[in-house]
Protein backbone atom coordinates (compact mmCIF):
# COMPACT_ATOMS: atom_id res chain seq x y z
CA UNK A 1 0.00 0.00 0.00
CA UNK A 2 1.14 3.34 -0.85
CA UNK A 3 1.14 4.88 2.90
CA UNK A 4 2.86 2.19 4.42
CA UNK A 5 5.19 3.07 1.53
CA UNK A 6 5.88 6.52 2.71
CA UNK A 7 6.22 5.45 6.00
CA UNK A 8 8.76 2.90 5.75
CA UNK A 9 10.49 5.41 3.40
CA UNK A 10 10.42 8.05 5.46
CA UNK A 11 12.44 5.94 8.38
CA UNK A 12 14.57 4.44 5.72
CA UNK A 13 15.80 7.99 4.50
CA UNK A 14 15.24 10.01 7.37
CA UNK A 15 18.27 7.66 8.65
CA UNK A 16 20.26 7.72 5.48
CA UNK A 17 20.54 11.22 5.63
CA UNK A 18 22.37 11.48 9.41
CA UNK A 19 25.75 10.28 7.81
CA UNK A 20 27.58 12.93 10.01
CA UNK A 21 25.80 12.57 13.01
CA UNK A 22 27.27 9.76 15.68
CA UNK A 23 23.25 7.81 16.28
CA UNK A 24 21.20 7.85 19.10
CA UNK A 25 21.47 4.86 21.85
CA UNK A 26 19.31 2.26 21.75
CA UNK A 27 19.77 -0.87 24.68
CA UNK A 28 20.49 -3.88 22.14
CA UNK A 29 18.52 -6.89 22.47
CA UNK A 30 14.67 -8.34 21.50
CA UNK A 31 12.63 -4.93 21.04
CA UNK A 32 8.47 -5.36 20.08
CA UNK A 33 7.09 -2.19 18.25
CA UNK A 34 3.48 -1.10 17.33
CA UNK A 35 2.98 0.88 14.29
CA UNK A 36 -0.36 2.40 13.66
CA UNK A 37 -1.54 5.03 10.44
CA UNK A 38 -4.42 6.58 9.92
CA UNK A 39 -5.93 8.10 7.26
CA UNK A 40 -9.08 8.96 5.35
CA UNK A 41 -8.17 6.36 2.07
CA UNK A 42 -7.93 3.74 4.95
CA UNK A 43 -11.48 2.32 6.22
CA UNK A 44 -10.08 2.00 9.72
CA UNK A 45 -6.73 2.24 11.24
CA UNK A 46 -3.96 -0.05 10.27
CA UNK A 47 -2.05 -1.51 13.25
CA UNK A 48 1.17 -3.88 13.16
CA UNK A 49 3.10 -5.19 15.84
CA UNK A 50 6.62 -6.42 15.40
CA UNK A 51 9.43 -7.86 17.29
CA UNK A 52 12.97 -7.92 16.10
CA UNK A 53 16.55 -8.41 17.56
CA UNK A 54 18.68 -5.35 17.95
CA UNK A 55 21.85 -5.93 18.44
CA UNK A 56 23.71 -2.66 17.69
CA UNK A 57 24.17 0.02 20.61
CA UNK A 58 22.97 2.89 18.46
CA UNK A 59 20.49 3.74 15.69
CA UNK A 60 22.49 4.95 12.74
CA UNK A 61 21.88 5.54 9.14
CA UNK A 62 24.03 2.33 7.91
CA UNK A 63 21.06 0.41 9.72
CA UNK A 64 18.41 1.86 7.36
CA UNK A 65 19.57 2.86 4.26
CA UNK A 66 17.66 2.06 1.19
CA UNK A 67 19.88 2.48 -1.54
CA UNK A 68 17.91 1.74 -4.11
CA UNK A 69 15.21 3.83 -3.47
CA UNK A 70 15.33 7.60 -4.83
CA UNK A 71 12.16 8.57 -4.71
CA UNK A 72 12.01 10.89 -1.76
CA UNK A 73 14.08 13.76 -0.44
CA UNK A 74 14.59 14.26 2.97
CA UNK A 75 15.59 17.61 4.56
CA UNK A 76 15.86 19.78 7.90
CA UNK A 77 17.48 16.83 9.93
CA UNK A 78 18.00 17.51 13.17
CA UNK A 79 19.68 14.96 15.80
CA UNK A 80 20.22 15.24 19.19
CA UNK A 81 21.17 12.70 22.01
CA UNK A 82 18.18 11.08 21.79
CA UNK A 83 15.92 12.55 19.21
CA UNK A 84 16.12 12.78 15.05
CA UNK A 85 13.64 15.34 13.30
CA UNK A 86 13.14 15.28 9.81
CA UNK A 87 11.08 16.65 6.62
CA UNK A 88 10.59 14.48 3.70
CA UNK A 89 9.52 15.15 0.14
CA UNK A 90 8.39 11.90 -2.23
CA UNK A 91 7.80 12.44 -6.09
CA UNK A 92 5.47 9.59 -7.16
CA UNK A 93 3.93 9.08 -10.44
CA UNK A 94 0.71 11.16 -10.31
CA UNK A 95 1.47 13.00 -7.34
CA UNK A 96 3.89 13.81 -4.74
CA UNK A 97 3.73 13.40 -1.06
CA UNK A 98 5.21 16.09 2.19
CA UNK A 99 5.62 15.26 5.71
CA UNK A 100 7.49 15.26 8.93
CA UNK A 101 8.54 13.37 12.06
CA UNK A 102 9.84 12.83 15.09
CA UNK A 103 11.33 9.46 16.50
CA UNK A 104 12.76 9.54 20.25
CA UNK A 105 14.82 7.08 21.93
CA UNK A 106 15.46 6.83 25.60
CA UNK A 107 17.46 3.72 26.44
CA UNK A 108 15.29 0.92 26.32
CA UNK A 109 11.90 2.31 24.98
CA UNK A 110 11.22 4.56 21.91
CA UNK A 111 8.11 6.59 19.97
CA UNK A 112 7.25 8.70 16.95
CA UNK A 113 5.32 10.29 14.70
CA UNK A 114 4.75 11.02 11.39
CA UNK A 115 2.60 13.37 9.09
CA UNK A 116 2.19 13.24 5.27
CA UNK A 117 0.24 14.86 2.75
CA UNK A 118 -0.14 13.34 -0.38
CA UNK A 119 -1.75 15.12 -3.73
CA UNK A 120 -2.74 12.26 -5.50
CA UNK A 121 -5.22 13.38 -8.63
CA UNK A 122 -5.98 16.44 -7.71
CA UNK A 123 -7.47 14.82 -3.92
CA UNK A 124 -5.23 15.48 -0.86
CA UNK A 125 -4.88 13.13 1.57
CA UNK A 126 -3.57 13.01 5.00
CA UNK A 127 -1.88 10.27 6.79
CA UNK A 128 -0.70 10.28 10.08
CA UNK A 129 1.43 7.35 11.87
CA UNK A 130 2.92 7.09 15.07
CA UNK A 131 4.85 3.99 16.63
CA UNK A 132 5.94 2.70 19.94
CA UNK A 133 8.61 0.29 20.97
CA UNK A 134 10.29 -1.29 24.01
CA UNK A 135 13.20 -3.55 25.01
CA UNK A 136 11.55 -7.04 26.05
CA UNK A 137 14.97 -8.31 26.98
CA UNK A 138 17.66 -10.35 25.58
CA UNK A 139 17.40 -11.71 22.27
CA UNK A 140 16.67 -15.52 22.47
Amino acid sequence: MRCQRYLCASLLICASTLTSAEGIPVEPGLWESTTVIKSSMLPQPMKETTRECVTETEVTPELFIDQEDQSCAVSDVNVTSDTITWKMVCQEEGGQAKGDGILKVNGDEMSGKMQMTMSMQGMEVTMDSSWTGQRIGPCP
